[in-house]
């Protein structure tokens, strides 16, 4: 089990998402420590895909030795805490890694070894590939490192090893980084929607967590979370650590960007255990209403729920994953008993099953992890669970886990009594935390993708009498600027701006009412979510 967030573990991760730096005032010292950053980057990348093809050695060594009828026994503890549960492909060997499998024919054993064998070489193939890149790069111009880095490819099961899931594929057969490390202690769980999960612009209190790059500045969307307080926003703990990058922000569609000010992940948190932090923010949330929480029985097995989420999706019009992070998605799905390895812990469990008719039958992915999971309690949308962790390719059948809100309701009301309160006073009428928000203007369609001409435009109608306006759009990673307008037609405009990050919003206080125009430009083929709030 792996977790669910993106490109980054609790703690431990590394990502050579190092995007290209505006004017600096030491132009070549700052090429210098992009450079010595990436080299750096690139090496323990090497290293740990050298790590792994020794243990595969032994594996292999392990299983060579043993008889058949004790081969599961023999080889189980040399696979603990190594990647090769989620490299091997056919159920047999699987069942071999995780003990779940008695006796073996001679021909079966064989072809397991077989298979470590081969994906051992691989491992060792790509960690030399990664070696030699990285003297390349040492060697090189200092300006020339990031172009270099973009060049690297390496192969699936070598990924699977970086990464807590697949990357887009630039070649066949192959990943190209920036890749992660798969978190310590990562027991086959990854700590999406996907699916025939449905992009939105509702569920207000749903909030991308943003996080900023240490050396570039820029910002991306790697966990989600969930408004409790006009100030708080509750999270997975293994969200709130990251290697390269630091928790900046969150972003709501109807609310725009809020810094956050501190982070409390749960003293006893050990993946997928305990995985649960709250996010103090420097100012209130106004216009939405934040989510109650269940906290009057634990989660029925067969409940019917709803998760949210901005992590890896379903395409648009396809049921073929997305793998970036940026736009808000949903999907419904069934809670059912937890795995014995997992129950009793505090969580929530379903099987992610393959969609039926028009069920909107989902799962998450990488980027969901601390997004909500909504049950109905009274006629009232309630967060029932913060998203976890699950299997790392997130496919059908995967058995993905939520920590469970009412097994840490006390320690909630503790640490919301220990914050600072909220200030000032809401915005009304706020919007629900859910749907049926008639505030709200999508323009139209909750997602959208540029067409060739990359630029989309449209002209809506502000309300007399409003007192605030927000508009907000928020679009996958691409590396590219994204220009974005909004004002009065035929007037100067209220925003005006180039945007490097996924993320931007506008508020404008006391608009004038009538029209309005608004304006996006970006690249062929990526995907955006824009709305409109009128309070």
């Amino acid at each position: 089990m792996t977790y669910r967030g993106h490109r980054f573990g609790f703690v431990v991760g590394v990502s050579l998402a190092i995007a290209a730096v505006g004017a600096q005032a030491d132009e070549a010292s700052h090429d210098a420590e992009v450079k010595a950053e990436v080299a750096r980057r690139v090496d323990r990348l090497s290293r740990l895909l050298s790590e792994e093809s020794r243990r595969g050695d032994s594996l292999r060594i392990r299983a060579e030795d043993a008889s058949p009828a004790k081969l599961s026994t023999d080889v189980r503890a040399t696979a603990s805490g190594s990647a090769f549960p989620l490299l091997l492909e056919r159920p047999i060997d699987r069942s071999v890694v995780n003990g779940r499998i008695g006796r073996v024919t001679r021909a079966q054993k064989q072809a397991f070894i077989d298979t470590v064998a081969a994906k051992t070489a691989e491992l060792k193939t790509s960690s030399s590939h990664l070696a030699t890149w990285g003297q390349t790069i040492q060697q090189a111009p200092a300006d020339q490192a990031l172009d270099l880095a973009q060049a690297i490819v390496v192969p699936r099961d070598s990924a699977i090893v970086l990464a807590t899931g697949g990357l887009s594929a630039a070649t066949p057969g192959a990943i190209p980084l920036p890749v992660s490390p798969l978190p310590p202690g990562s027991t086959g769980l990854a700590p999406f929607i996907v699916g025939l999960g449905f992009a939105t612009v509702d569920y207000p209190a749903t909030a991308a967590i943003l996080y900023t790059d240490t050396l570039s500045g820029t910002t991306s969307i790697q966990c989600t979370g969930a408004l409790i307080a006009p100030n708080v926003v509750a999270t997975a703990a293994h969200c709130v650590n990251a290697e390269g990058a630091t928790l900046s922000g969150v972003y709501f569609q109807h609310g725009g960007v809020h810094d956050v000010v501190a982070a409390i992940a749960h003293p006893s948190f050990a993946f997928p255990r305990f995985d649960i932090a709250l996010l103090t923010l420097k100012d209130d949330v106004t216009g939405i209403v934040p989510l109650a929480l269940n906290t009057r029985a634990a989660v029925a097995p067969g409940t019917p729920a709803q998760i949210v989420g901005f992590g890896y999706h379903s395409g648009l019009g396809s049921e073929a994953i997305v793998r970036r992070t940026g736009m808000k998605f949903y999907g419904n799905v069934a809670t059912s008993a937890c795995d014995a390895a997992y129950q009793g812990q505090g969580l929530i469990c379903w099987t992610f099953e393959a969609r039926s008719g028009a069920a909107l039958s989902g799962s998450t992915c990488n980027g969901d992890s601390g997004g909500p999971l909504l049950v109905v309690e009274d006629g009232a949308w309630r967060l029932a669970g913060l998203t976890s962790g699950g299997g790392a390719d997130c496919t059908v059948g995967d058995r993905p886990v939520d920590t469970e809100i009412y097994a840490y309701a006390d320690w909630i009301r503790e640490q919301l009594a220990a914050m600072p309160a909220s200030s000032g006073a809401p915005l009304e009428p706020s919007l629900q935390p859910a749907t049926s928000n008639v505030q709200r203007f999508p323009f139209g369609e909750p997602a959208r993708i540029f067409a060739q001409n990359a630029t989309w435009a449209r002209a809506f109608t502000v309300p007399p009498g409003t007192r605030v306006l927000r508009v907000a759009m928020n679009t996958i990673e691409t590396g590219s600027t994204v220009h974005f307008q909004v004002g009065p037609h035929d007037a100067t405009a209220a925003c005006a701006r180039d945007v490097d990050d996924v993320v931007t919003a506008c508020e404008v206080q006391a608009p004038a009412a009538g029209a309005w125009d608004v304006s996006v430009a970006g690249i062929p083929g990526q995907e955006y979510q824009l709305v409109a709030t009128a309070f």
